[in-house]
């Protein structure tokens, strides 16, 4: 969805991310074998919950690029913790470009804006509009449209050695979402998974 070359506005930083949908084992179960684990992970920050709008082409290449398994895959989204509704504080849209198991991501600070029955994709086009990143990914995020919005409850593990990082969600809530009319009372709820 997105053509401009990272390279050219900022220096990312890399990271390498393996993800796991866990269903045979409790969220309890999966956090003991954490936190037993001999790399000795604890927790760090604290619990909090995690929003996220994602957007998509109107082909909706995001979401074939993932079905289909490409090596080489993106997402763009907004993120902000707390509350899901009303007045958002501090919101930040990310793009997170996948190479493998390899993750880089680019992350630019938003206005605050409301998410109520009054959200549309011109709501987030003009939030967009008035922030500090390059004019061509504005451009090019006026051809994007809402895909999802979602929410879970998310921990953090860090090993002793500080090599590496658990991070473990819950409670996985989706949302129904349209560019031009939402009232949110359509959702699924997956309180059983656990994301690792």
């Amino acid at each position: 969805m997105i053509s401009f070359q990272i390279t050219e506005f900022v220096q990312a930083d890399s990271r390498y991310e393996r993800k796991f949908h866990i269903t045979d084992l409790s969220h309890d179960e999966v956090e003991v074998f954490v936190v037993n684990h001999p790399a000795m992970f604890s927790e760090i920050y604290y619990s909090r919950a995690i929003n996220n709008i994602y957007f998509d082409s109107c082909g909706k290449e995001s979401y074939f690029d993932a079905v289909s398994g490409l090596t080489k895959r993106e997402k763009v989204r907004i993120r902000w913790y707390g509350d899901l509704r009303g007045e958002i504080k501090s919101p930040v849209l990310e793009i997170k470009l996948k190479s493998e198991f390899c993750v880089y991501k680019l992350s630019f600070p938003l206005d605050s804006f409301k998410i109520d029955h009054s959200l549309t994709m011109d709501t987030i086009t003009r939030v967009i509009g008035r922030s500090q990143m390059p004019d061509l990914l504005k451009e090019e995020l006026k051809a994007a449209e809402f895909s999802l919005l979602n929410r879970y409850q998310r921990k953090y593990f860090l090993s002793a050695d500080k090599k590496f990082r658990i991070t473990l969600d819950k409670d996985l809530e989706n949302f129904e979402i349209t560019s031009f009319s939402n009232n949110f009372i359509h959702s699924h709820l997956d309180d059983w998974s656990t994301i690792l």
